[in-house]
């Protein structure tokens, strides 16, 4: 399983990967000084085809970026230079098909009691089928028309950095840190082990039962399509720790321990076809690191993925898999993609 590194795209800091059907993914990057942009990456082919300029300066953070099933939806917010909300939302989306973008500006977005007009932690979001949804502030967003929907507050304290993952009809919200502090490995920063299930449907929140994995910083989840496997990241006992959740039988099991050091930012991705779950990169005490593992769930199994190639190391960066392929981009200080086969 040799690395792919022939592709010379720079994306940045803090991309996001899209799978967009069996074969091909989306990379969008917004967090830059410079324009929105993005390309499609064909796993079958190896085909690269960038998107047409967006003409669009992003500089707002706070925002979300989801595939709807047929167009990139970004969702923004606050001005990253004044730190404020503002009187709207912007949404800027991106048609694959045919190579367009669009922007519009929705409604304001709803005052709730917890949020202020600086940047908050809205958490991140996901595409339900017909609205963004921001489980954590407890605000959805109907693209078609702008309008913004206020539901049930999630049982928990306030925190940021939570692991947020969409089953196909429920999101799940778990983990992260208080917001006494700065970063959440902070000395003195709360660190959660709870989370809680909502039901768009029936607009509904119910208790996850008692995690078994330590308080950790910056825990990274991916669904398989029957669990959510946790990855717990920093941890107090300096160790590395997973577990898998099953959100139809609120039950968890511990899994083995992934063959790598300690770290925050170890990403996830779930591979359908091949049934493998991948973890690559991040980082611990300002080190950035470029190994990573796979786990395959038939065997309770953890093995340690091919070295990659020098200067690979890093974090915030985005992974993927789409076929048998296990895909990186971004992150700092290296940012080149990287692709990986199964065989």
């Amino acid at each position: 399983m040799p690395w792919q590194t022939e592709i010379d795209i720079y994306v940045g800091l803090y991309p996001v990967i899209l799978p967009i059907d069996d074969t091909r993914l989306i990379v969008v990057r917004t967090y830059s000084d410079d324009e929105v942009s993005a390309y499609v990456y064909d796993s079958a082919t190896g085909e690269i085809k960038g998107a047409a300029p967006s003409g669009h300066e992003w500089l707002r953070s706070v925002y979300a970026v989801v595939w709807t099933g047929n167009r990139v939806l970004i969702v923004g917010g606050a001005d990253t230079a004044t730190r404020r909300v503002g009187s709207g939302y912007l949404l800027l989306s991106y048609d694959p098909a045919h190579d367009v973008w669009e922007k519009s500006e929705a409604d304001p977005m709803p005052r709730l009691p917890e949020l202020t007009g600086d940047v908050t932690w809205l958490g991140s979001a996901v595409w339900t089928g017909s609205e963004v949804l921001f489980a954590a502030a407890g605000v959805a967003l109907d693209p078609v028309d702008g309008s913004w929907r206020v539901f049930t507050a999630a049982p928990l304290a306030d925190r940021r950095d939570e692991t947020t993952v969409w089953t196909g009809q429920q999101v799940v919200i778990w983990g992260g840190c208080g917001l006494e502090a700065p970063y959440c490995e902070d000395h003195g920063s709360v660190l959660f082990t709870d989370g809680a299930i909502y039901d768009p449907s029936t607009d509904a929140w119910r208790a996850m039962s008692s995690s078994p994995l330590p308080p950790g910083a910056y825990p990274t989840a991916a669904w398989t399509g029957s669990e959510i496997i946790y990855f717990a990241g920093i941890v107090e006992e300096d160790a590395s720790s997973a577990a898998g959740y099953d959100p139809t039988l609120d039950q968890w099991r511990l899994l083995p321990a992934p063959p790598v050091s300690p770290r925050q930012d170890f990403e996830l991705a779930w591979s359908q076809d091949a049934e493998l779950l991948f973890g690559w990169g991040g980082s611990h005490a300002s080190i950035q690191l470029g190994d990573g593992a796979v786990y395959d769930p038939s065997t309770a199994m953890w093995l340690r993925l091919p070295e990659a190639p020098p200067n690979s190391a890093r974090d915030r960066h985005a992974v993927a898999a789409v076929g048998h392929t296990f895909y990186v981009d971004g992150g700092w200080p290296s940012t080149g993609p990287l692709a990986l086969t199964v065989s």
